[in-house]
């Protein structure tokens, strides 16, 4: 296996641009990489052959093509239809520009999304990608976003800006491309990303006909009111609109989708939000909330809709004491306090940011990061017991405490498996497993930034090595 992959590498290279010299340190890193992703599970073979492919791609193109195509190679191995199209649109995005026609073919095996399966519209990531490239490759951006349409790719981010350029140099065109966006618009099973999509495309156009900007605000309304969004997975969300005089915080996914469309409609037409207002009584209420300079004003500082995280702690903190609390406490008296609260997640972490106080001694900052770190094995929140298993193993890393450092990157690795249970070639899906592939990477850039090397923390994962040699040869390229 390695003479064959040595020969594919080589020939990748040789057959790069002209004025691209042979690099014998990226040639041999490259092979190391190649080599070593296949050791992975195939999860994070995929995962390592796009980093490289990215790191490669503006000064050895054919080098990442060739780790582009090695990871399509692997899409057939994956175990569900969501992580073939999750994958499929991250080459496809990874392939736009190197190599156009080849990243269309990828797109178009991708699925479209189906009725409450899903909040991802892969197919739309796809050809929002294929759109941003198509003016570099000669192809209009245009046809590539209608292809996208005609694919059942519906959540482009391109629409907006394609709508505006269409609006000042052909605004015929741009009605029509208007009209398309509203009919495939998925009103049965839309997601709060699809309708703030359709509004800021409404945003572009509502000047051209009133007729159809009013029908258009009574679609948006109209699907608001009916979504089950609930259907996705329970949705938290947190969303702040800016205004001269007050902030407006909403917590509840369709007030947070209603107000920006209430706002637009007093803008655009006094009359019509008036008799809105008569026909919504939601719309009142909203209107109590921000007065009539604040729509005028209106600036949304701040919106994202996400999954209930099902780790959070769910224990009765009432009583507990709050970050202020404990910066009133000295050192000892904190660390006390810190090891009786009952919430296990806050108690890990009150202890991890005790250690970061300015002030601390070396000791003192060594005795409260052990706490934490021992604190954290019964943490319930894997997200954050990862991440803090993760900054404690740089820390003692970096500050000479090497059985320590052992230790906690052993408890990481420990955490890692009961999480994400991807150590063979089994691991196929990513259901459970989304964010595996991204604490991979963070703890290896903890050990980078300290300037340690992984393999004395006696740590086996061989995603570990690899995703290291990727940040190796992102710091060679970076110094050159």
């Amino acid at each position: 296996m390695r003479h064959i992959s040595l020969l594919i590498v080589a020939v990748s290279i040789a057959s790069a641009q002209p004025q691209q010299a042979v690099d014998p340190v990226v040639k041999n890193l490259a092979l190391e990489i190649e080599e070593s992703t296949f050791t992975e599970p195939i999860l994070f073979s995929l995962d390592t052959r796009l980093q490289a492919a990215e790191v490669l791609a503006p000064r050895f193109a054919d080098l990442s093509i060739h780790f582009s195509l090695g990871a399509l190679s692997l899409i057939t191995g994956l175990g569900d239809e969501d992580s073939r199209n999750h994958f499929l649109a991250k080459i496809t995005k990874q392939l736009a520009a190197l190599d156009f026609d080849e990243a269309e073919r990828t797109a178009r095996r991708i699925t479209p999304r189906k009725a409450s399966e899903t909040r991802n519209d892969y197919l739309g990531a796809a050809f929002t990608s294929l759109t941003k490239a198509a003016a570099g490759a000669g192809r209009d951006p245009v046809e590539v976003l209608q292809q996208g349409f005609y694919a059942g790719a519906f959540r482009n981010t391109e629409t907006p800006r394609i709508l505006g350029d269409l609006k000042a140099t052909d605004p015929a065109r741009a009605e029509a491309l208007f009209h398309s966006i509203r009919r495939i618009f998925p009103k049965d099973n839309a997601t709060p990303e699809d309708i703030e999509l359709l509004l800021n495309s409404l945003k572009v156009m509502a000047h051209r006909n009133r007729q159809t900007t009013i029908s258009c605000i009574d679609q948006l309304i109209a699907t608001i009111n009916a979504s089950n969004f609930d259907v996705y997975g329970k949705l938290k969300t947190s969303r702040t609109f800016n205004f001269s005089e007050k902030k407006v915080v909403f917590s509840d996914v369709r007030e947070a989708l209603l107000f920006p469309v209430a706002a637009f409609v007093y803008q655009f037409d006094k009359e019509l939000w008036n008799t809105n207002r008569k026909r919504y009584p939601s719309w009142n209420a909203l209107f109590e909330r921000a007065n009539e300079k604040a729509f005028d004003e209106l600036r949304e500082s701040r919106a994202f809709f996400d999954f209930k995280n099902d780790d959070a702690d769910e224990e009765d903190l009432e009583n507990e004491p709050t970050p202020n609390d404990f910066e009133r406490l000295a050192f000892d008296e904190a660390v006390r306090v810190a090891q009786a609260l009952k919430s296990l997640n806050q108690r890990a972490v009150t202890l991890f940011e005790i250690s970061e106080r300015k002030g601390n001694s070396s000791a003192q900052r060594s005795m409260a990061m052990r706490l934490a770190v021992v604190a954290s094995e019964k943490m319930t929140s894997m997200e954050i017991r990862m991440l803090l298993q993760g900054l404690a193993t740089g820390y003692f890393a970096t500050n000479r405490e090497p059985e320590m450092a052992a230790t906690s990157a052993q408890m990481l690795a420990t955490s890692f498996a009961k999480q994400c249970r991807c150590e063979d070639a089994s691991c196929n899906s990513l259901k459970s497993r989304e964010s595996c592939s991204e604490h991979i990477d963070d703890f290896v850039q903890y050990l980078s930034e300290g300037g340690v090397d992984e393999s004395a923390l006696r740590i086996r994962h061989p995603s570990i090595r690899s995703r290291a040699l990727v940040q190796k040869l992102q710091r060679h390229l970076k110094g050159k």
